[in-house]
């Protein structure tokens, strides 16, 4: 699992134990969760390539995209 995701889950492991002692309890196994943050990134980059964009902008969006990739290590 990427570095990023997995400090991602374990804020939202964190979360999720103030939500136990209040009684409420998820269960995701590790492999789930890790699809999950793919599943995410991927739709952010799927946001990413379908904004609007002028032709001069190419370039930034592009730059955007593959940013995000690298920063997930998300494979398409």
């Amino acid at each position: 699992m990427n570095e990023r995701i997995k400090e991602l889950a374990n804020i939202w492991a964190s979360r999720r134990a103030e939500d136990e002692k209040l009684g409420i309890v998820y269960t995701f196994s590790e492999p789930a969760l890790e699809k999950f943050a793919e599943l995410i990134v991927q739709e952010c980059l799927l946001a990413i390539s379908q904004t609007p964009i002028e032709s001069d902008e190419i370039g930034t969006m592009v730059r955007c995209h593959n940013q995000v990739e690298q920063h997930f290590g998300v494979e398409e």
